[in-house]
């Protein structure tokens, strides 16, 4: 489609169409009715290359994905009555992010829903509409260039979306994406903005930018799809939660966890362990007895990906499925569905336990006009009795007209309505109602607050269950601040199952589908045979289970959680970088050859590309040079090192918690914006080496306290002061122009050699070395000239050490790194 025919289209939807709808379209109307018709009748976007509303790391719904070879697009889209603030577009076009866009809180808090929904899925350019007004910028920057200073290209009404199509049209139709011509409508800030001094680091001009996935690959993915999946997903395989669930750890291990967070969080009150075991969750068990059981409200409590929305699906389909199907009605509220809109919670929630009960109940009674009139029977008789007796004695028929316009009206009072239409299958079908709020822990503590009091409400006047999971910091500051205080309640605890254990089960029954499968060996030169992927498999899954570093990499990096890490070990197993043809060669050779952890480190930090780039990658750059005018490689690492050194203090939130705005004025009294150390603190929460007492990483601004995590030990700790991390993300980096630049640059040169001039691999890997340590010399040059460093109590010895001894640190490492290199290439060549 070319220009002028979208543009036609777009006019009649804006313009015409438009006209029939009335303003207050609810958002998944705003979706279909102009979202949806604009990309596929206007923009030229196929039904394959959308993805709708596909869940993210952090447990939230994107809107909408759009792909052309890669994913291209993210677009958040609020509903037609939500009107932007937008400024005028008749001078410019382009705003910063931090400016007047931010005046509008409701734009602002779409803004940034939409970019860490980005930043989830390594998606550089974001979009926030309401069907006639779009605003597209760019979820992050590789310079470190903080969020509020970013460009944001808006079209402020449909008048002025047709006005300007042609960008409009440039910036989101598919073959212009596809060809990347949108990428230079929105730049990340305008070029006279650019950072006087610093120079990107060159990356290697003969790579490709992508590169295709292993041999492996065709053999296990399927597979791979099916073992690694999220548990806690609503389409979980029941056998998959059979097979791969971690049941409990010992219980002396799950009391020492316990004893743990009553410690950290006195006034939690009492609280049962969860101890699940192949039948039986311990005392969880009574919550679906049905005799005798009083209404209650039942927490379940956890950290972030801890496994609380895993445990109630498997308790549903696998521990209590025939007490749960013979007994119950279990109606699911997931809260990763909700849009947070003003005023809408009650009847959204009723709403879904409404659609979850139509397909709970079998036998299609469920909402019937028979189920009405029995709900309703005390209405029925009052009416038949009372000032429609009338109507009843000479015409019945026309008594059931005004009583169904009378429940039509009852009908309104959707929390009313739909009570009493369990609490009538309750008490005439022996089945008690179990209500499951999750997922609610994702929203601002009001919104928590008010799903409590609801669902407190809800179990009352329904006489059943109520079961709400939550994060233990949100329990405890609602128990001891807000609406929890006032009700008694059941509480339990979900302890995070040991990762090694997760990852074992998983590659085991992998393992046995695998041996299992029906697969046949296409046809070629490359392929790989049943047997033989067997074999490579299987020493894959020895290296990572039983090599420690493998697995603390995978926990380490993402702390308390579980998804993330299985995400990413399957990106391990596909990638182009595993070096699956070693492992191939070693199996028909009946040598033992095991992966390298440089090589499961590079496939998770890059999967299908050839170089690094952190947005799309899950490794962060420590190095990165981060600010405007302020610009350092060492802001990052100088505000974790400042909040670090609170690390042993204590404070109302918990040991190591500083408050926010303490470090970002010291951070201001040291030569940094606070615009810039804010969007470092933001950064770092969003990617787990920090964490806030809201534990809300999709924005750190609602928190006062933040404090380090296991993730930020361990980047410190051990992995930034590895030769792979090094080399890894140099190329890419900017940093200020100088003699240590042009020397880095000479060694890339020659290292990026190719033809008769190119090194070999050996003296080719010695240059890589040489110039890791260049950079660290260099990064311990900065750190004298850095204002914070220079002040010796602001930042942590472990930071601080680190620095120092980076460039130690890679020389104890290279004599090992090209003895172990001469070995492999020694082995390859024969």
């Amino acid at each position: 489609m070319n220009a002028d025919a979208a543009k036609e289209a777009a006019t009649a939807i804006l313009k015409d169409e438009i006209e029939e709808y009335s303003k207050d379209l609810s958002e998944s109307d705003t979706r279909s009715k102009l979202v949806d018709a604009l990309l596929i009748r206007a923009l030229g976007w196929q039904e394959k290359a959308i993805q709708r509303e596909p869940s993210t790391d952090g447990g939230g719904y994107v809107d909408y994905l759009l792909y052309t070879s890669k994913l291209a697009f993210v677009i958040e889209a609020k509903k037609l009555s939500v009107k932007f603030n937008l400024p005028s577009t008749t001078r410019q076009r382009k705003y910063k992010v931090g400016g007047v866009l931010s005046e509008d809180k409701l734009l602002r808090s779409a803004i940034d829903q939409c970019r860490a929904y980005g930043i989830s899925k390594g998606c550089s350019f974001c979009c926030v509409t309401n069907g006639t007004q779009y605003v597209f910028f760019r979820s992050h920057s590789d310079l470190g260039i903080e969020f509020d200073r970013h460009q944001a290209v808006i079209f402020s009404s449909p008048e002025d979306l047709l006005a300007i199509f042609s960008l409009f049209f440039q910036l989101l139709s598919f073959p212009s994406v596809a060809e990347g011509r949108h990428v230079s409508v929105v730049p990340v800030v305008d070029a006279d903005e650019g950072r006087s001094g610093l120079k990107i680091l060159s990356r290697d001009p003969h790579k490709v930018r992508y590169k295709n996935r292993n041999r492996l690959f065709p053999f296990v993915r399927d597979v791979v799809r099916e073992v690694f999946q999220d548990l806690a997903g609503q389409d979980a395989d029941p056998d998959l939660l059979e097979q791969c669930y971690v049941e409990s750890a010992s219980h002396g291990s799950y009391d020492q966890s316990l004893r743990g967070l009553l410690r950290n969080k006195p006034g939690l009150g009492e609280i049962h362990p969860i101890r699940v075991e192949r039948r039986s969750a311990g005392a969880f068990d009574k919550v679906v007895a049905q005799k005798g059981r009083r209404p209650e409200v039942v927490m379940v409590l956890g950290g972030i990906g801890a496994g609380k929305t895993t445990f109630l699906r498997r308790f549903r389909r696998v521990i209590g499925k025939e007490s749960i199907d013979k007994d119950t009605y279990w109606l699911e509220v997931d809260f990763n569905r909700y849009s947070d809109a003003p005023g809408m919670l009650d009847d959204w929630v009723a709403s879904e336990i409404y659609s979850q009960a139509e397909v709970v109940d079998s036998s299609g009674h469920f909402g019937t006009y028979a189920h009405l009139r029995q709900a309703y029977s005390a209405e029925y008789e009052r009416l038949k009795r009372g000032r429609l007796a009338r109507l009843y004695e000479q015409n019945p028929d026309a008594f059931e007209d005004k009583f169904a316009e009378e429940l039509e009206l009852l009908e309104k009072n959707r929390v009313s309505h739909v009570t009493k239409l369990l609490k009538y299958l309750q008490s005439n079908r022996a089945r008690r109602v179990i209500l499951v709020f999750d997922n609610a822990d994702q929203f601002p503590a009001a919104v928590q607050n008010d799903v409590f009091m609801l669902a407190n409400r809800l179990a009352a006047d329904i006489g059943g269950t109520a079961i709400i999971s939550l994060r233990e910091e949100s329990f405890w500051k609602n128990k001891n601040f807000g609406s929890l205080s006032a009700f008694h309640v059941v509480s339990y605890y979900v302890e995070v199952p040991d990762l090694k254990r997760v990852i074992a089960k998983r590659m085991r029954y992998a393992s046995e589908l695998l041996r299992g499968s029906d697969y046949v060996v296409p046809s070629g030169g490359q392929a790989v045979t049943l047997e033989e992927g067997i074999g490579v498999f299987e020493s894959i899954r020895s290296t990572v289970v039983d090599d420690p570093q493998f697995v603390r990499f995978l926990r380490d990096l993402s702390p308390g959680e579980v998804r993330r890490p299985l995400d990413q070990l399957a990106r391990f197993l596909y990638s182009g970088h595993t070096n699956v043809d070693s492992l191939l060669r070693g199996f028909r050779s009946r040598q033992k050859i095991q992966i390298g952890f440089h090589e499961f480190f590079k496939s998770i930090a890059i999967s299908d590309r050839e170089y690094f780039s952190e947005e799309s990658s899950d490794i962060l750059n420590i190095f990165a040079s981060h600010g405007g005018s302020d610009a350092s490689n060492l802001n990052r690492l100088a505000v974790l090192g400042l909040i670090h050194s609170y690390r042993r203090l204590s404070s109302e939130r918990g040991v190591g918690y500083v408050q926010l705005a303490e470090i970002v004025d010291i951070c201001v009294a040291n030569g940094l914006t606070d615009l810039t150390a804010y969007s470092i603190i933001q950064l770092m929460n969003e990617r787990r080496l920090l964490e806030s007492e809201e534990q809300v990483r999709e924005s750190v601004m609602p928190s006062v306290y933040v404090r380090t995590t296991d993730a930020f030990d361990y980047y410190v700790g051990h992995l930034c002061s590895q030769f792979a991390y090094i080399d890894l993300v140099i190329p890419g980096t900017a940093m200020p122009s100088g003699t240590d630049y042009d020397m880095i640059e000479r060694l890339s040169g020659q290292i990026y050699q190719v033809g008769a001039l190119a090194p070999n691999r050996i003296d080719k890997l010695q240059l890589r070395i040489d110039r890791a340590r260049l950079f660290a010399q260099s990064m311990q040059g900065a750190m004298k000239a850095h204002s914070l460093f220079r002040q010796s109590a602001l930042i942590s010895d472990g930071v601080r050490s680190f620095v120092n001894d980076l460039d130690i640190n890679l020389e104890r490492q290279s004599n090992a790194i090209l003895e172990s290199a001469k070995k492999a290439f020694s082995r390859h060549s024969r």
